[in-house]
């Protein structure tokens, strides 16, 4: 828990998501227990942006990290909620050898005790580094000062040389909002992650470098399907950019209105004479409560299977599509245990052991959350004790028949024990005793 106030909130949490499901139908659902996976690390979101150094033959790191208030413990200071956290990022050479630096502590402050649960807050961390043109790895360090739990993450990224006069641009960087003044200068929020809900905002901000003031750049852009390369049709656009001299600002608003969900790369083409650039960055457009895991509305409705009524599941699949999102969106809505705040703490759950099930449980021509182990996982959650015996040690005659390897899932709250067994070696294991699943969940 984050928290001794959290974890008095997640406690009575577990008990009313357990209440929710204990009401529904026979074979739609299970008593939802606590999530119990350990997590000993942080979770946080990193950007990195190489731009140009005005007059200077260096070449321009900017860092961003963000970390949602809902990773953070928070404790009670006065009339306000307190977390802290330290940032240590180490920038190495080619050799491992560290050629730059910074250490920063961070202290976020939360007036209402829904803050520190929020996933939609966050706070958000800016360092820039100025460096000579080169490849680096950068070894990222992020530590919560209260419980101690530290995230550690390693990015490798090469410096352009932006010195001289050769037509350049930088890096394209994704920003929520953005502004320019009237003297040119641009005021913005960085993204950060690459993710963005269906029908929100998205900017692409970039510059363009080494163009005398009286000239111009011409611009063209599109948006791009990643896997195929090809246009989305509508999403392109084609301009002259007057150019300020030595740097050029200008952002690109993306159309996500009418940009289905998906995944996707703003793709923006320059041309100065017969000079040309091509800069290019991807993003990931997705639904509104679907998690990333999911390519399509179709596959997150599938998913339900384990928490909707069998009547319940079919009527969703039958709404029109042009009406699913939104039946979707109230099918969670119904079981929102905190109604009101930003996040449905149920919904986080379950698509976290179905993304836990899928990553972890192989399944032949099937998704994990589809096997017998993923059944059970998502049901009941994690079991208190595995006995495993991938090499037949004990089985090799089980019930009259020869199997390769077997698992035993021991839930010591239900006094129930699932064997599972792998009969052809191929890795996919079958619940042996699913009567001993349905006594459970009945």
């Amino acid at each position: 828990m984050k928290s001794l106030i959290r974890g008095r909130k997640g406690r009575v949490l577990g008990i009313v998501i357990s209440a929710i499901f204990m009401g529904l139908d026979v074979g739609a659902t299970a008593a939802f227990s606590n999530f119990s996976e350990p997590s000993d690390s942080l979770l946080f979101d990193v950007d990195v942006v190489n731009l140009a150094v005005e007059n200077s033959e260096l070449s321009r790191l900017d860092l961003y990290i963000r970390i949602n208030y809902d990773e953070l413990q928070f404790v009670k200071v006065n009339d306000q909620f307190r977390a802290r956290y330290e940032v240590i990022v180490n920038i190495l050479d080619k050799s491992g050898k560290p050629v730059d630096g910074r250490d920063l502590r961070q202290e976020v402050l939360a007036d209402d005790i829904k803050e520190t649960d929020s996933i939609s807050k966050n706070s958000l961390l800016k360092m820039s580094f100025e460096l000579s043109p080169q490849e680096y790895r950068i070894a990222l360090s992020v530590q919560d000062l209260e419980t101690q739990k530290i995230a550690n993450r390693t990015k490798d990224v090469a410096l352009r040389n932006y010195a001289g006069t050769s037509f350049q641009a930088s890096d394209i960087l994704y920003v929520d909002y953005i502004s320019k003044d009237e003297n040119g200068n641009y005021t913005f929020s960085p993204k950060v992650s690459t993710m963005k809900p269906y029908g929100s905002k998205l900017y692409a901000y970039f510059e363009v470098y080494n163009i005398s003031e009286s000239d111009s750049i011409h611009v063209n852009y599109d948006i791009i399907k990643q896997k195929s390369g090809e246009a989305v049709p509508n999403h392109s656009s084609t301009y002259w950019l007057k150019s300020d001299g030595r740097v050029t600002k200008n952002c690109i608003e993306i159309a996500g209105e009418t940009l289905p969900p998906g995944h996707y790369a703003t793709r923006v083409q320059l041309a100065h004479h017969q000079d040309t650039l091509t800069v290019q960055r991807a993003f990931e457009w997705y639904w509104e409560g679907i998690p990333s895991m999911f390519s399509n509305l179709n596959e997150a409705v599938d998913a339900l299977a384990y928490i909707a009524g069998e009547k319940e599941l079919k009527k969703l699949k039958l709404t029109p599509e042009s009406e699913r999102h939104a039946e979707y969106l109230k099918f969670w809505e119904k079981r929102d245990p905190t109604p009101g705040t930003a996040e449905n703490e149920l919904r986080l759950e379950y698509y976290q052991r179905i993304k836990f099930a899928n990553e972890n449980f192989y399944g032949y021509k099937k998704s994990g959350w589809r096997t017998d182990m993923g059944w059970a996982y998502v049901k009941l959650g994690s079991p208190d004790n595995i006995e495993r015996d991938p090499f037949n040690q004990k089985y090799a005659n089980f019930a009259g028949r020869t199997i390769k390897a077997f698992e035993v899932w021991e839930y010591y709250r239900y006094n129930r024990q699932l064997v599972f067994i792998d009969e052809n070696g191929f890795g996919e294991y079958r619940l042996d005793n699913p009567d001993a699943l349905y006594d459970i969940i009945r």
